[in-house]
């Protein structure tokens, strides 16, 4: 019997021998992403555009491209209020707002690997992400990264077509209890049926469909920080929109003093023995709370109202509504986790 060498094989089609380690780069080809600043995103702004933060290596196709420290990113002429992918291609990094490839690419000689969104006339450096530093949401767009890079949080208010527009979109009609969200594909809506009302129940489950959940005290207080104390809008916004005295440090919009913003908390009132009872509280027909009285549970809003001047800001808060709570001046944000992957 003749011996067989483990280190190669012959290929069948040519008949030349391969070497296995080849074989196993080809493989592996497919997967490569590598950076050298690990804990920083692939991507920084430098003079107004966005360029490569630190070396990578990118694997497009079966091509493995490899990208200088400072080398620019090919940009498309700006529009505020805009998702940006940032895409590796043989010729170089481009920027384009197409999300599935470029113009002039496709899907076979380009590679989305990162993206940023542009605000108000500038690149929010908090909102660039890449494959390994990123929201935990599956999508990343319309996020900033709070200081402290604990976790991401949406720039905009969450709207009524989170499955079209995700829950993170500029000029979009805002979900309140006047007009609420429609009801995601998740969890089992049609595309058309709305909620009948916008309680922290269903804000909780909206923005859960999204990987995303409600800020807590502490976590707004910080998304929120650096708006202007006390400013408020003065009418209802109606969509989301651009307004530096409601814009936090790390661009997250209409923080404050435009409407208030369901929180995660949720407390009972009573003492916890007297008075408690099935409470038939509005909780979308999930069941019945029992409490001390049909106000017997708190829930958190924060950012305070559009005439709530001199008292809105990033730590503005109120404790007298509860969970089942729904009104025209009560929205919602998402914020989900931080993720680096090695």
């Amino acid at each position: 019997m003749s011996a067989i060498n483990l280190n190669t094989i012959v290929d069948k089609k040519t008949g030349n021998s391969i070497e296995v380690g080849d074989i196993i780069k080809v493989v592996g080809v497919a997967t490569i992403f590598q950076k050298t600043m690990v804990n920083e995103p692939a991507f920084r702004v430098e003079s107004g555009v966005i360029v490569a933060n630190g070396d990578l290596e990118v694997t497009v196709n079966s091509t493995v491209v490899s990208i200088a420290d400072g080398a620019s990113v090919t940009m498309p002429a700006m529009a505020a209020g805009t998702d940006y992918a940032i895409y590796a291609t043989a010729s170089g990094l481009v920027a384009s707002n197409n999300f599935t490839n470029p113009s002039g690419f496709t899907a076979d000689d380009s590679r989305r690997i990162g993206g940023f969104h542009y605000q108000d006339g500038v690149i929010n450096d908090r909102s660039i992400w890449d494959l390994k530093f990123k929201p935990s949401a599956k999508d990343p767009r319309g996020m900033a990264l709070v200081i402290g890079d604990s976790f991401w949080a949406d720039i905009y208010l969450l709207n009524t077509t989170p499955d079209l527009l995700g829950t993170s979109a500029y000029n979009a009609q805002i979900a309140d209890g006047s007009s609420c969200p429609k009801i995601p594909l998740a969890w089992g809506g049609n595309g058309t049926e709305q909620y009948s009302a916008f309680t922290q129940y269903i804000a909780t489950e909206v923005l859960s469909a999204y990987g995303k959940r409600l800020p807590n005290q502490h976590e707004f207080s910080v998304l929120a920080k650096g708006s202007v104390p006390g400013h408020a809008a003065g009418v209802d916004p109606v969509k989301t929109k651009f307004d530096v005295s409601a814009r936090s440090v790390v661009g997250c919009e209409q923080v404050s003093g435009h409407l208030w913003q369901w929180g995660s908390e949720c407390w009972d009132r009573g003492d916890g023995s007297t008075g408690y009872g099935w409470q038939e509280v509005n909780t979308n027909e999930q069941g019945q709370v029992y409490a001390s009285g049909a106000n017997g549970v708190g829930a958190s809003l924060f950012g305070a109202l559009w005439d709530d001047a001199g008292f809105a800001g990033s730590c503005a808060s109120t404790w007298d509504g509860g969970p089942w709570t729904s009104n025209s001046n009560i929205s919602a944000r998402g914020v989900c986790d931080h993720v680096i992957l090695p």
